[in-house]
């Protein structure tokens, strides 16, 4: 498959759909590989209107990157170390917001645990200052305990079930980042190839020219005799 302007486009896309976290489909003009800038930014400026706040700092940090790429003689490993930056990058911004969630949870978790033990101890203080009787003891005793047991079963569940969540948040950014990083490899094949036709065909040209330019033309072989 010839590498065109279309297929760079998918190549870089692959970056871009990275950081706009939804599918987006550019329509390029068949026949040229001019692209109209105006109507190029009419298109964002409908997009952006489309997307949640939270993500449009992503797209404009998207719109960097393209910009830096959208040349198609950047070298395959210019490309490829781009990528491998956004990747790195992507990956340690969602270990932080991880850490900063669990730590957020771990916090709130020990807060509440605290208030708890406090509630308990205020309880139990208030009830025994008036010297209760043997049996009023004895319930008191099992309700507390019970209170006691149904307030750690009811935290190792809240520990559990966000636990299981973080999993599941990190099982799919891992699933994301393999997807991107065999889409980027698919395309990338197509461009290193295209690339290398390039400089060939750039390097025969060169050879050519030189070729001619060092040809003595006849008439100037006569002349010197």
């Amino acid at each position: 498959m010839k590498f065109d302007l279309k297929s760079y486009m998918v190549l870089t896309s692959v970056l871009g759909i990275f950081f706009l976290g939804c599918g987006m489909s550019t329509t390029l003009p068949t026949g040229s590989e001019e692209i109209s800038l105006k109507a190029d930014r009419s298109s964002l400026d409908d997009l952006r209107k489309e997307v949640p706040e939270e993500k449009r700092r992503e797209n404009d940090e998207l719109a960097l990157i393209l910009q830096v790429m959208n040349a198609k003689d950047k070298k395959p490993h210019e490309i490829r170390e781009k990528f491998s930056s956004i990747m790195r990058k992507k990956r340690d911004e969602f270990y932080r917001s991880q850490r900063r969630t669990r730590e957020d949870f771990t916090r709130r978790e020990r807060d509440e645990r605290d208030k708890f033990g406090k509630e308990q101890k205020e309880t139990s203080d208030r009830f025994y200052r008036h010297k209760p009787s043997s049996e009023e003891r004895r319930n008191f005793s099992q309700d507390h305990s019970s209170r006691q047991q149904k307030y750690y079963s009811d935290s190792r569940e809240r520990r559990q079930a966000f636990e299981e969540e973080m999993r599941s948040k990190e099982k799919d950014f891992s699933a994301l980042l393999s997807e991107k990083n065999k889409e980027f490899e698919e395309h990338f094949k197509e461009y290193q190839k295209y690339y290398r036709e390039k400089m060939d065909l750039e390097a025969a040209k060169k050879t050519s020219s030189q070729n001619e330019n060092s040809e003595v033309p006849a008439e100037r072989l006569e002349s010197g005799k």
